[in-house]
């Protein structure tokens, strides 16, 4: 796959397909990297090495999985061609992945309940999955109506921005760190 820096997501046959290949090629050879029928693959992210692709679906995209056909996160290997699910829920909402430059770390939006206890009230929170540490933290702790949305991870993937409908503190905008799980404040 070398140099893969775009993913698109097409429609054909009733499913959202989702497709890769180089940017800037000679030859441009475009490999299809999802083959479901009557759902959908979309919101793809790739790492900046183009070495991982993170993307939402409600396929069973790996076999016995995702059967109830909810929208799930999940995790594509260029190298090894696996796909790994993210997040395994029935009737919630995940959504808005993204990845950072060397596709060890996958940021998303999540109302479910993730980490046992953290996100009982359901609401939109962020959540970091580690590939390495095969780990799950919730960055987020917010409660309705507030809301937390588009998250985006740095390079190195140890900083996230997000957008936040949260009010602020006396102490500013709140700031997390990805790699230590806190949370800071932001001067104003």
């Amino acid at each position: 796959m070398g140099n893969i820096r775009r993913c698109r997501a097409v429609t054909a046959a009733f499913s959202l397909l989702i497709f890769a290949g180089p940017a800037l090629a000679a030859a441009i050879v475009i490999q299809q990297i999802t083959f479901t029928t009557l759902c959908e693959n979309f919101q793809p992210t790739i790492s900046g090495d183009g070495k991982k692709i993170a993307f939402l679906s409600d396929c069973v995209i790996i076999p016995d999985s995702n059967t109830d056909q909810n929208y799930e996160i999940f995790l594509y290997d260029t190298e090894t061609k696996h796909f790994l699910q993210i997040t395994d829920t029935t009737g919630q909402k995940n959504n808005q992945p993204t990845i950072n430059e060397d596709g060890a770390l996958v940021a998303f939006r999540s109302s479910a309940d993730l980490v046992k206890g953290k996100n009982s009230d359901g609401n939109p929170e962020i959540f970091l999955y580690d590939t390495k540490a095969k780990g799950l933290k919730q960055l987020t702790h917010t409660r309705p109506p507030a809301i937390n949305s588009g998250p985006f991870l740095n390079g190195d993937g140890n900083k996230v921005v997000f957008l936040s409908s949260r009010e602020k503190t006396a102490r500013g905008i709140p700031k997390f760190s990805c790699l230590k799980g806190r949370q800071a404040a932001l001067p104003r």
